[in-house]
């Protein structure tokens, strides 16, 4: 039987409640959201770009390094080999990168969703500790997230449902990366099956959006943004309002006469 609390997170995160919620965020601040979109998309490229000379010499060299392997004897594989090591080496640079971004876009983001201003500063100054901290856990979930999806691929989508607000987390309440993923493990404990079906519905209103000439795309990318945020708002405001279980009764020492 499940219990009070539990019922009401799973009436809260129903798909209509969620995406439509994001839905009305966007149509009642459609220009902060469509500027953090556009920061995001822009600073992902830049930060590509940045890589990508970087990353072709480092190709070549192991394409060059990969010729004398036996398992690799056509030049596509060699090719494709060489590429996945390059972008190995170079993700812990790009992941520093994002992960900077990343803390901006959230505040941001958060921000919307509870009908403040975008404030520059929110967006911009980020301290040493907290980047450090986002990047220890993009870092870990990307470790635990590969390792997930290579085990029958089942254990990885349900870490990828548990771990929905860690970054959130980790950016509203100022913690550590380690503690951000706990809170949202257990955030998320019997709202995952409901995660799932609101990321399926994402995923078919994003076909629909590229359907459209791509320009739908648009207002899907706004509404996908906020979802998350809107999720961990809903969740953290459950969990404020769930009661305290009672103290445990203790007996009454033994007298002795």
């Amino acid at each position: 039987m499940r219990s009070p609390t539990r019922e009401k997170e799973y009436s809260v995160l129903s798909v209509s409640g969620v995406v439509g919620g994001a839905w009305e965020l966007v149509k009642a601040r459609p220009g902060p959201v469509v500027l953090l979109v556009v920061l995001s998309v822009v600073a992902e490229l830049a930060i590509q770009m940045m890589m990508s000379p970087i990353e072709a010499p480092v190709t070549e060299f192991f394409a060059g390094l990969f010729r004398g392997v036996p398992f690799l004897p056509l030049a596509e594989l060699r090719e494709g080999a060489a590429a996945l090591v390059a972008s190995l080496l170079i993700y812990p640079l790009t992941l520093v990168l994002s992960s900077y971004v990343a803390v901006g876009i959230l505040r941001g983001l958060i921000d919307i969703v509870r009908g403040q201003p975008l404030r520059p500063e929110r967006l911009i100054k980020v301290s040493a500790l907290t980047w450090a901290q986002m990047v220890a856990l993009q870092f870990i979930l990307f470790i635990a997230f590969t390792l997930g999806y290579l085990l029958l691929f089942v254990p990885g989508v349900i870490l990828t449902l548990g771990m929905t607000v860690a970054g959130i987390v980790l950016v509203d309440e100022d913690t550590d990366a380690l503690q951000a993923m706990a809170t949202s493990w257990e955030m998320m404990r019997g709202a995952k099956l409901q995660m799932f079906k609101i990321n399926a519905c994402m995923t078919i209103l994003t076909f629909g959006g590229m359907l459209l000439c791509l320009v739908g795309m648009i207002p899907v990318l706004m509404v996908w943004a906020l979802v998350p945020v809107v999720v961990y708002e809903h969740l953290r405001q459950e969990h404020a309002q769930a009661p305290e279980p009672p103290a445990p009764i203790e007996p009454y020492p033994n007298i002795e006469s």
